[in-house]
């Protein structure tokens, strides 16, 4: 259900890349491999790190797939929340957990985004 989120972004980056910088690598001997390692990957970065945030952000909320595919066997983080409100009753540190994991994931990809920024050494747009 989430493919579609992770390949967009980057089949976008890719989309972007110039052929004649793969085509230089060639052309000044690099092998497939390293020409992937050191042109594609870095251009790329950019789209792989969207791509991740867009499947991690969905996937933290996910609670009625791995319910109803799973059988209540499947333990995600959403229904981790969903017992600490339904079952346990304990609204106050429900909400705190899901406030706490907001931040983090704000917080982490937001550092990612940046990592990824200066691998590929494209422009930074500040989003806050």
């Amino acid at each position: 259900a989430s493919l579609p989120l992770m390949i967009m972004p980057i089949y976008v980056s890719l989309e972007k890349l110039d052929r004649r910088l793969l085509e230089a690598s060639a052309d000044l001997g690099a092998k497939p491999v390293s020409s992937f390692l050191g042109v594609t990957l870095p251009l790329s970065l950019p789209g792989v790190m969207t791509g991740i945030a867009l499947v991690t952000i969905l996937l933290l909320g996910e609670y009625l797939i791995p319910q109803l595919l799973g059988g209540g066997k499947v333990f995600f983080i959403g229904n981790a929340l969903v017992d600490l409100f339904l079952q346990s009753r304990n609204w106050p540190f429900g909400s705190a957990i899901a406030v706490t994991l907001v931040a983090v994931v704000v917080v982490v990809l937001m550092v990612a985004m940046r990592i990824a920024w200066k691998v590929a050494g494209t422009r930074q747009v500040d989003l806050v």
